[in-house]
């Protein structure tokens, strides 16, 4: 009885130690994930909330160009993700680019309309037209 009451311990104590170390590495991944996050997000929503604030001060035009930096941000974000995403896939990637784009314009173009901006949302609106814009780059 004692020895299978110690083999049951043993094994126990050996669970205990293995799931230490994996809730110690998973603690390591939230981390590093927090960080993704939070890096992201500094990018474009400061340049949102920049234009928001320059438009409550009443400064439209700084306002603009704040949230066309962010336009341009998205668009270049975008493309690089369907780069990333369908390396060898020229159609999907067309696809895949033109149906995030309307997200993209449908989102800054009801925020410019309230400051009287408009967007050339035409220069931008394929893959292809992106791509020999940033490829000379």
């Amino acid at each position: 009885m004692i020895d299978v009451l110690s083999i049951i311990i043993l094994i126990f104590s050996i669970l205990q130690i293995i799931l230490f170390f994996k809730v110690w590495v998973m603690t390591n991944n939230v981390n590093a994930i927090k960080s993704c996050i939070v890096q992201k997000q500094t990018v474009e929503d400061l340049l949102i909330r920049e234009a928001q604030i320059l438009t409550l001060k009443g400064e439209i035009e700084e306002a603009r160009l704040r949230y066309f930096r962010a336009f341009y941000l998205s668009v270049i974000e975008l493309y690089e993700k369907a780069q990333k995403e369908y390396e060898t896939q020229k159609d999907m990637k067309n696809e895949f680019y033109e149906n995030k784009y309307k997200n993209i314009v449908r989102y800054f173009e009801e925020r410019l309309s309230k400051i009287g901006g408009t967007l050339d949302k035409e220069k931008f609106d394929s893959f292809k037209k992106v791509n020999t814009l940033i490829s000379p780059i």
